[in-house]
């Protein structure tokens, strides 16, 4: 078991309402149809591809782990999930949009300083460097879609990680 990354999208009506009121977001949840995308544990490493960090950034780069709307109280054992306005999601799409090739994703990727930084499911050694530039590469593919998609349906989305 690890620490995955699950986005989801919601129309701009349930965004606002949960942007309105963060606290009742995280029970409004359930009633709200959306799409999903999950990014497994590429999380960490596609947030050091966009963000040159292991934590923080500058916004819109830093959206996986940081920016948005905190919804619901308080979590004990995992953060909670967070709200990117829809305006948000198109900021976001832009900075996604132009790493449309695997060359462009691998000159971002400085697989020592991720082992180094404790970015999360890296794995040490020279070796590994390929594997896991193809992990991070398909997962980044994955939620550049989802994020595209999103934005140009004027969707909001719903970022979980734990």
């Amino acid at each position: 078991m690890g620490i995955n990354c699950n986005l989801h999208a919601v129309d701009s009506q349930a965004a606002e309402e949960m942007a309105r009121n963060p606290r009742a977001g995280i029970t409004n949840l359930s009633r709200i149809r959306r799409s999903g995308c999950d990014i497994h544990k590429a999380w960490h490493a596609i947030h050091w591809v966009l963000t040159g960090t292991a934590d923080g950034g500058e916004e819109p780069n830093c959206y996986l782990l940081q920016g948005g709307v905190v919804l619901g109280p308080p979590m004990r054992d995992e953060d909670n999930p967070r709200l990117l306005t829809p305006d948000q999601v198109r900021a976001f799409d832009t900075v996604l949009q132009p790493i449309n090739r695997v060359s462009e994703l691998r000159d971002r990727f400085d697989h020592e300083a991720m082992v180094e930084a404790g970015v999360y499911s890296m794995n040490e050694g020279e070796d590994e460097t390929e594997e896991d530039l193809e992990f991070t590469a398909e997962f980044f593919r994955i939620l550049r879609k989802f994020i595209h998609q999103s934005a140009q349906a004027g969707q909001g989305v719903i970022i979980q990680i734990g």
